[in-house]
């Protein structure tokens, strides 16, 4: 019965621990690869969202840059008022008291024909 191979436990164990190892090896490798790209894949992603908030933010300031502009226009528009730009003339000395209410008085007389003109528009309208 001496037929049988004697296996020595401490070769076995050598074996078995530099197998393990190196399966080990490969597979944390394996790990570290899928590691490697999800971070790869990670940074393209964070990449893309961070071109995707430059755009967004540039277009934002460009509407926001026009519209400025647009309203900065309206209230130039706005702010054109005749009886200001009296006022404006007589307290800078180039107007008479008399020229000043010869002028306001045909402001006025505007004033009431131009309501006068709506009101007969919105009559015929209605």
């Amino acid at each position: 019965m001496s037929d049988r191979l004697s296996v020595d436990p401490t070769g076995l164990k050598l074996a078995l621990l530099v197998g393990g190892g190196l399966l080990l090896f490969i597979f944390a490798g394996q790990v570290l690869r899928f590691m490697s790209r999800m971070v790869s894949w990670g940074l393209f992603v964070l990449l893309a969202a961070l071109a995707m908030y430059v755009v967004y933010e540039v277009y934002t300031g460009w509407s926001a840059g026009a519209e400025s502009q647009r309203s900065v226009e309206t209230s130039r528009s706005e702010t054109a008022d005749p009886v200001s730009d009296v006022k404006t003339e007589y307290t800078e000395g180039s107007m008479s008291e008399a020229e000043l209410e010869e002028e306001l008085d045909q402001l006025l007389d505007d004033q009431q024909e131009r309501e006068s003109r709506d009101m007969s528009e919105l009559e015929k309208e209605l």
